[in-house]
């Protein structure tokens, strides 16, 4: 049977099986492609031809379940049974073709695994048992050999290798006419290398190769050759593209691993030595980085640039040069032993050589002209030249970062920049200048670790020292040593530091200004001296051990010194005009500050421990113990201030004097704090009147104001004017005219205007209120008096004359309290068994007290608990009350009874006896409970 359509239906319906339903005979069946291309699916019983409808449909056999549609299926049955595309096994003709317009385009052999060729069917895979390799498209390559070899196109690329250890899996991904050749029988890994593309590019594992010559790389470009050499891993090497470039291995074991960047006529090689591979050319035209004969020769590098050398030699470790770019430059090992890791960044015509002496190598230069990182003879390496012109390196670690015919000569001595410097102490540093543009004076730094940040003809000769800048500054030693160094010069011109032949006699410093000067003599610890600027300040050290460590901050004409004693030093003032601060005669007298102002003071005296005063500005202010006194005083500022005892302190102000041990006064005028530990915070000037405050007891404490006095220990008194706080502990915060009498122990006025406060007292405020009564209140009002103990009156004109009593008042008619209201609070227990109490204020006898010719108007409220049961009662009664010549009249409304389970109990309001308003309360049943009873006692009351 055959019938021709235009779609490709038929080649589908050429490779599958098909069922006939279920009681038709089986035939044969021969399907045609359109191309002459047949196909026969054979029965068991072989029959007539059939025919497919027009259009395309399907065609059963007997036995299977399995339906194929040529216009799309759902499969089911058993995977690798029913789901075939293909040949089947014992096929008289193994290969498998799919072509299109009657050519072929893709082919599948029957090895296993399976080759593949698409593409051109001029593309071909033949050899020997070649087994799973690719062809994906392109025209006439061929992959002769081997195994998993794959081109992936392009035009005339041939594979050639053997099958095994690694001679094979060769990739060319396009291109044209490039060629890859592992064919090395028995040589383990000399496949496995990969051509990306490009024209006439070139991989060979030699022949003479001992193994792991493969695994080379050449991403494109043109006529690029990599060879592998005779050594162990002498593979591995890489051109990733230009023109006419070489990267080998060497015969040396690990002479391969070269990349080559591309670039033109560039040469990454290995060479004889161990480890002599590894170089890597990255672009450019006519570098070389090519390993040496002995191990660890190799490891050169060349990024760019041309005419550049980067070289192993005959040294062990004498490769990893590198050359980042530039022209003519040279990184070369030599015969030395660790000559080589030599690096230049780029620039023209540097030298980062070793030399035959060992671990001469390391040497680095970044870029410039005409710059030398090549050790003296008989020096090692490590020298780094970060650029500039002509700047000289040759000893162990010396570094110049780049500038002008700089030169960086002792051990680890360092130049950044600048022209002409020089740095030839061991561990030196100079950061540049030399120039200032028309002048040319270099710096210069000769003592050991010293350093010059910059600047013009500056210079050292001190261990350890430093000068940052500026001009004709001088560091110097007649006899330089690791104990008198360690001097700095910031900058300025024409400043010294001149050091003493003693232990500890470095360490100064200058920060700046002009002619400055900072030295130490021949005490021990008389250096560490410090002047931070200015003009013509001095800070000197003496003959006294620990005279040193004196400072100026700046100014002009100041001055700080240590003196004969030992402890002298550690005197500063940070500014300001002609101000002093100098140790005494005695013993840690030292320690003095003036941070600023103009003609201060502040010295220790003959005593020990006369030191540690401090002015911090202001103008002629005194800090200076009187003889015999302990030091540690303080002044901040203002003018004429004194302070002259232990540990005393001034803030600012006007003629103030702190004379007691650790007084204070903060600020005001022609304030006094004389008792020990006394404090003024300021006051004693209102604008037009000067008139101070003192501070005379122990501890006590004056806030401010005018003509205020706290005359006893622990007194304070805020504010305000005219306030004395007498008593021991008294408080007054502010107001006039108050007082705290010599009683007033631990009693406080809070303000207002003349009140007296006594024995433990309060008055919060008010005008001429008077609280005697021991623990009494006034919260204020006008003329008060809480004159029983615990009590408090308020209001105007309101007394209180029982204990505990609360009084106001809003104005009287003739005397205090004759019309005012009260509250009392009493208390008892009733006997066990029953009986009678009277309630009292304090639990016990104090009743309340009526004065003469009084009348009172009552409210009583009494509630009592039985102990233990919780049984309760209120009772409530109200009445009048009078006192006439002492004699007690009271009418009362009868008692209301509001029993809470306790109904044993009554409450009479009786007179006690001359003057007494009496609450009494009676207990009637037998029981064992006490009953305790409280009452309140609101009164109206009336004197006239």
């Amino acid at each position: 049977m055959r019938k021709k359509h235009n779609t490709i239906r038929h080649l589908f319906a050429a490779i599958l099986l098909f069922t006939v339903q279920q009681g038709f005979a089986q035939h044969t069946l021969q399907v045609d492609d359109g191309s002459g291309h047949y196909s026969i699916i054979t029965g068991a019983n072989p029959g007539g031809n059939y025919s497919l409808p027009p259009g395309g449909g399907m065609l059963l056999t007997s036995g299977s379940s399995v339906i194929w549609y040529t216009n799309g299926n759902t499969i089911t049955g058993v995977d690798g049974t029913n789901n075939v595309l293909g040949s089947l096994a014992g096929s008289s003709l193994l290969p498998v073709n799919i072509d299109v317009n009657g050519v072929r385009v893709m082919r599948y052999d029957a090895a296993s695994p399976v080759n593949i060729v698409g593409g051109s069917n001029l593309n071909s895979i033949i050899g020997t048992s070649p087994v799973a390799n690719f062809i994906g498209g392109g025209g006439t390559h061929t992959i002769n050999g081997g195994g998993y070899q794959v081109i992936g196109g392009g035009a005339s690329n041939n594979i050639i290798a053997f099958t095994g250890s690694f001679e094979d899996v060769n990739a060319i991904s396009g291109g044209a006419n490039n060629t890859i050749n592992s064919a090395i029988a028995g040589v383990n890994f000399s496949g496995a290398n990969f051509i990306g593309g490009g024209y006439l590019n070139q991989i060979f594992s030699n022949t003479f190769s001992v193994g792991q010559s493969g695994f080379n790389t050449i991403s494109g470009g043109e006529q690029n050759q990599i060879a592998s050499g005779a050594g162990l891993n002498s593979g591995s090497n890489t051109i990733s593209g230009g023109f006419q470039s070489i990267s080998n291995g060497g015969a040396g074991t690990a002479s391969g691993f070269n990349v080559l960047g591309g670039g033109f006529q560039n040469q990454s090689n290995g060479s004889a030595g161990s480890n002599s591979g590894f170089n890597v050319v990255a672009g450019g035209g006519l570098n070389h980085a090519i390993g040496g004969t002995l191990g660890n020769s190799g490891f050169n590098a060349v990024l760019g640039g041309n005419l550049n050398n980067a070289n192993g030699d005959g040294g062990i470790w004498s490769g990893f040069n590198t050359i980042a770019g530039g022209f003519t430059q040279s990184a070369v090992g030599s015969t030395g032993d660790h000559s080589g890791f030599n690096t230049i960044g780029g620039g023209s015509n540097n030298i980062a050589n070793g030399t035959s002496t060992g671990s001469s190598g390391f040497n680095t230069i970044g870029g410039g002209l005409g710059n030398s990182a090549t050790p003296a003879a008989g020096k090692f390496g490590y020298i780094f030249i970060g650029g500039g012109e002509s700047n000289l390196g040759n000893n162990l670690h010396a570094s110049v970062g780049g500038g002008y015919g700089n030169h960086s000569t002792g051990n680890c001595a360092a130049v950044f920049g600048g022209s002409s410097n020089v740095a030839s102490g061991d561990g030196s540093f100079i950061g540049g200048g030399g120039f200032d543009g028309s002048i040319t004076e270099g710096n210069t730094a000769s003592g050991p670790a010293s350093a010059i940040g910059g600047g013009i003809n500056n210079s050292t000769n001190d261990y350890y020292s430093f000068i940052g800048s500026g001009h004709q500054n001088s560091i110097s030693n007649s006899a330089p040593s690791a104990l008198t160094g360690m001097s700095i010069i910031c900058g300025g011109e024409k400043n010294t530091i001149g050091i003493g032949n003693s232990t500890n006699t470095g360490w100064n410093v200058i920060c700046g200004g002009s002619l400055n000067a900072s030295s130490s003599n021949t005490g021990d610890f008389s250096g560490f001296n410090f002047v931070g600027g200015g003009n013509q300040n001095s800070a000197y050290g003496s003959l006294g051990a620990v005279s040193g460590l004196n400072t100026v901050g700046g100014g002009s004409q100041n001055y700080t010194a240590g003196n004969v004693s030992s402890n002298s030093g550690f005197n500063a003032i940070l500014g300001g005009n002609q101000n002093g601060a100098a140790g005494g005669p005695g013993n840690s007298s030292g320690y003095n500050v003036i941070a600023g102002g103009s003609n201060n003071s502040c010295n220790g005296g003959t005593a020990d421990f006369s030191g540690y005063n401090s002015i911090c500005g202001g103008n002629w202010n005194s800090a200076t113990p009187a003889p015999g006194s302990a030091g540690y005083d303080f002044i901040g500022g203002g003018d004429h201030n004194s302070v002259t005892s232990f540990h005393a302190t001034i803030g600012g102000g006007y003629g103030n004097t702190a004379s007691g041990n650790a007084s204070t006064i903060v600020g005001g005028s022609s304030n006094v704090a004389s008792g020990a530990g006394s404090f003024i915070g300021g006051g004693g000037y209102d604008g037009t009147t000067t008139s101070g405050n003192s501070a005379v007891g122990n501890a006590s404490v004056v806030g401010g104001g005018l003509a205020n006095s706290a005359t006893n220990q622990y007194a304070t008194v805020g504010g305000g004017n005219g306030n004395v706080a007498d008593g021991n502990g008294g408080v007054i915060g502010g107001g006039v005219f108050n007082t705290i009498t010599a009683t007033g122990l631990f009693s406080t006025i809070a303000g207002g205007d003349g009140n007296t406060a006594s024995n433990n007292a309060f008055i919060g405020g008010g005008i001429g209120n008077t609280a005697s009564g021991s623990g009494s209140s006034l919260p204020g009002g006008f003329y008060n008096l809480a004159l029983s103990p615990n009590s408090m009156a308020m209001g105007d004109h309101s007394v209180t004359t029982n204990l505990a009593q609360f009084a106001q008042s809003a104005g009287s008619f003739a005397i205090q309290g004759d019309a005012q209201t009260s509250v009392y609070v009493l208390r008892a227990m009733t006997p066990i068994g029953g009986g009678n109490a009277n309630l009292a204020l304090d639990g016990a006898v104090a009743e309340i007290h009526m004065t003469f010719n009084t009348s009172y108007a009552f409210k009583v409220m009494v509630t009592a608990r039985e102990t233990g049961t919780g049984k309760s009662a209120a009772y409530m009664v109200e009445g009048s009350v009078k006192n006439v010549g002492g004699v007690i009249n009271i009418v009362a409304s009868p008692t209301t009874t509001y029993a809470n389970g306790y109904a044993n109990g009554f409450v009479n309001i009786i007179a006690g006896g001359a003057n007494t308003f009496r609450v009494l309360v009676n207990d009637a049943g037998a029981g064992v409970p006490q009953i305790g009873w409280v009452a309140r006692v609101e009164t109206t009351e009336i004197t006239y």
